[in-house]
């Protein structure tokens, strides 16, 4: 029987969870890194980075940490942009759309429903907005799922670019930072900010940072399963090339698929796998399943050809190469989030709003009773002198107070709010 490891037989329409493990099996979808736990019956639900961008305030909001959890609280009345843990490729086959989750709509929260087009290939930015007059918390990273995606097969195949969108759309974001004044010193860091968007982060979420990756995490928690996986999938190749050229490899009666036990391990290890044992999932390949898992187990071939030997070296190629790319992608988001944050930390604008206007009218008032002081004392007694100096610093004081307690009252009223937190 000839083995078949590709994709159930064609159907356009909406993907259950089967589709969507069977299109990732194929290769014609790809989610780094899968979570079982985030998989629904028709869709993948996303979680979120630590980059989320106010539009109404222009810059990057604080995270918060609450018993290891990292979260935000989006603004009253404000926008988000938010980028997804999740890099997602389809291929010119499928499409997708983004969803609200009934949770975040039970918060008060929206989102602005956008689509997936097809041969995509990156991290995804989510527009999230809060139109309630409250703070609303939300968790960040694995911890918090914000959207579901809805996968579909297209009735036929685009033809020709999909999209001319930048991948990521890192194009998008330094429109919505508010770009400071001179005078007020903090310009530098706000070209920082642009370079790093413009010449690091739009290569990150687009995955265009491969080398930069592998020359730079030599020694993190994955160093030496990448490098067992690197070395497999050499071997693989090689394997590959020589049944190309010669046919099947055997030794002592059989072909070895996986060599060594530590080969077995490396393969048990992979998410690819933990998927095709699933079998209550997985049913439409299920001869090419069977193939693997024994091979895997019992490490011995019963292919009657060298094209079946070859589909599921394939196949098992396609598993290492899986885990190598999740394995890049958790780099790539831990080193997002330790780049960003020192742009999180700082507030970017000056905004001109209503406490600023009564600063510097009271600003105005002090250097003028002081001024008058100084003034007053070219004139008559001492004692006219003073009490004319005083009362102009006891007006100035006064209208300097204004704002601050217009500021100590306004806080004292956000304290007051309840900020709702859904966990």
């Amino acid at each position: 029987m000839s083995i078949n490891i590709q994709s159930s037989p064609y159907v356009s329409g909406m993907m259950s969870n089967v589709d969507i493990l069977e299109c990732i099996l194929s290769g014609s979808l790809s989610v780094h890194p899968f979570n079982f736990s985030n998989l629904t019956g028709l869709g993948y639900n996303l979680s979120t980075t630590d980059f989320v961008l106010s539009v109404s305030k222009g810059r990057l909001l604080n995270i918060h940490e609450f018993e290891g959890r990292r979260y935000v609280v989006i603004p009253a009345n404000d926008c988000v942009l938010m980028f997804t843990n999740e890099y997602i490729e389809i291929d010119k086959t499928i499409a997708g759309t983004f969803h609200s989750k009934v949770s975040r709509v039970s918060q008060g929260l929206g989102h602005f429903s956008t689509t997936l087009d097809p041969d995509w290939k990156g991290q995804l930015i989510l527009s999230i907005n809060n139109p309630t007059s409250t703070g609303i918390k939300v968790f960040l990273g694995e911890h918090g799922n914000m959207v579901t995606t809805v996968f579909y097969r297209l009735i036929s195949p685009v033809k020709g670019n999909s999209h001319d969108n930048d991948q990521g759309r890192a194009d998008l974001l330094l429109n919505y930072f508010a770009e400071p004044m001179k005078i007020f010193g903090k310009r530098k860091r706000y070209i920082q900010l642009e370079n790093f968007i413009r010449n690091h982060f739009s290569l990150s979420i687009n995955g265009k940072d491969e080398a930069k990756l592998d020359a730079e995490f030599k020694l993190d928690e994955f160093a030496v399963f990448f490098s067992q996986l690197q070395r497999l999938k050499e071997r693989f190749d090689e394997d590959l090339i020589s049944i190309e050229e010669k046919g099947m490899i055997i030794e002592n009666g059989c072909y070895l698929y996986l060599k060594t036990r530590e080969e077995k391990d490396i393969i048990k290890n992979c998410s690819l796998y933990e998927m095709l044992q699933k079998v209550e999932f997985v049913t439409c390949n299920e001869e090419g399943r069977k193939r693997v898992i024994e091979c895997v187990e019992h490490n011995i071939s019963k292919e009657s050809s060298s094209e079946d030997c070859k589909a599921v070296l394939l196949l098992l190629k396609h598993i290492v190469n899986y885990e190598i790319n999740t394995i890049r992608h958790r780099r790539r988001i831990a080193e997002q989030n330790r780049s960003i944050k020192p742009y999180i930390s700082t507030k970017l604008p000056w905004r001109w709003d209503g406490t600023m206007v009564f600063l510097i009218i009271s600003v105005i008032f002090f250097v003028s009773a002081a001024a008058g002081f100084f003034i007053a004392s070219t004139g008559d007694s001492l004692a006219d002198k003073l009490s004319y100096g005083f009362g102009q610093i006891g007006a100035a004081l006064t209208a300097l107070a204004i704002p601050f307690i217009s500021v100590f009252i306004n806080q004292i009223v956000n304290i007051r709010r309840k900020v709702q937190i859904k966990k």
